[in-house]
């Protein structure tokens, strides 16, 4: 059905995929460029692992909060990938979310309390 409804739409199929903000650092040095980038906003990353089922519970609400701010800087950073930075930011539990506005960290939610973030961004989105 999808295929038929394209071609009578004439619509590339890169239209039907959904475009999140969130961005996934691959290296330390990526981390730290996107950090650099979003001096002046909020920035909201998670830390999270692909083995953690509360992790990908939370995953899709994140993305989705991501497409409703776009004046907040979203990052999903996996603690395996990650090690360093991870260990520098203190996360021995993930999902773990640090809000971080003008380069400092003014919050942490431990946990998939999806609520708790939402709450904790609009706090500080101010």
């Amino acid at each position: 059905p999808m295929i038929a409804l394209r071609r009578a739409l004439r619509v590339s199929p890169r239209l039907f995929v959904r475009g999140f903000a969130v961005k996934s650092p691959a290296s330390e040095a990526e981390l730290q460029d996107e950090l650099k980038g979003a001096a002046t906003k909020l920035a909201v990353i998670d830390w999270s692992a692909t083995w953690c089922g509360p992790c990908q519970r939370v995953k899709p609400l994140f993305e989705a909060l991501s497409d409703e701010l776009d004046d907040v800087v979203f990052l999903n950073c996996d603690v395996d990938i990650l090690k360093g930075s991870a260990s520098e930011a203190g996360i021995s539990t993930v999902p773990t979310f640090h809000i971080v506005k003008e380069g400092k960290l003014v919050e942490g939610v431990v946990g998939s309390d999806f609520e708790a973030l939402k709450a904790a961004v609009e706090k500080h989105k101010q």
